[in-house]
């Protein structure tokens, strides 16, 4: 399978698995706007020719908690830079242990511009995807994002064994796979899938690597996730490759 359609595949199964958390299509309405207008985004990192990511945006009717349809959509550039040694070839980031990337991502910045909306400062997510696609060269801490609000990773403690990580600031802690048997030094699917039940929690995490997936339930609530300009980064102390990166939050705020 080439490249380009495994990141079709990938971002397919992205999609399919935001259609069945509750919150997938749930948009946060802008403050004063008439009718009521929300708003979805992603982030996607393909590493084709460039570190940079793309956020993608969608905008439209929001109703009863739903962004009914789109109406409009557009793309802004998240630009990063290299710090330290990291290649790029064929499509992959490459990284040494000791270099990684340094991404701005300014959420309102890019609805104020592209759409002339006004997001709350902080937006409250009842579901957060972040998913990638990634090899590791030797044992130990494999982190792939490192957000204020949202990091993300999985640990080899040992040869062919991996844990799934991932931190959200709704409560600050670490929610961890149980070790899994997987090859990690050859091209493996890593996710973090974070859904809370409409109107606040409970919510729940499924993490996975490869085939396998755990469930921990009960973890929190809603995810608080700054809009404006933030500094994030991707890769810093992995010693690994990366060709596909996407961070998929459904736009969720509990009623009043």
């Amino acid at each position: 399978m080439s490249k380009q359609s495994r990141h079709y595949v990938i971002i397919l199964a992205f999609i399919a698995a935001a259609l069945f958390t509750p919150s997938r299509f749930v948009a946060t309405p802008v403050a004063q706007a008439a009718p009521e207008v929300g708003y979805y985004w992603t982030l996607i990192f393909d590493f084709n020719n460039t570190f940079n990511g793309v956020l993608k945006l969608e905008v439209g009717p929001w109703e009863n908690g739903q962004l009914i349809k789109v109406e409009r959509s557009s793309e802004a550039p998240v630009s990063c830079a290299p710090v330290g040694a990291v290649a790029l070839a064929n499509g992959v980031a490459s990284f040494n242990g000791n270099s990684h990337l340094t991404c701005t991502l300014d959420l309102a910045g890019a609805l104020k511009a592209n759409h002339n909306l006004e997001p709350k400062r902080v937006e409250s997510y009842g579901s957060v995807l972040i998913s990638a696609r990634a090899l590791l060269n030797a044992t130990g801490n494999a982190p792939l994002i490192r957000h204020p609000n949202a990091t993300f990773g999985f640990i080899a403690p040992g040869p062919m064994q991996v844990r799934t990580v991932t931190t959200l600031t709704n409560n600050g802690a670490l929610m961890q796979s149980q070790p899994f048997s997987l090859n990690w030094g050859v091209w493996q699917t890593y996710e973090a899938n974070y859904s809370c039940v409409w109107g606040g929690g409970p919510c729940d995490m499924r993490l996975s690597a490869g085939p396998h997936q755990q469930t921990l339930f009960n973890q929190g609530s809603p995810v608080q996730f700054a809009t404006g300009k933030n500094t994030f980064t991707i890769g810093q102390g992995l010693n690994g490759q990366i060709d596909a990166l996407v961070v998929d939050p459904g736009n969720f705020r509990p009623p009043n």
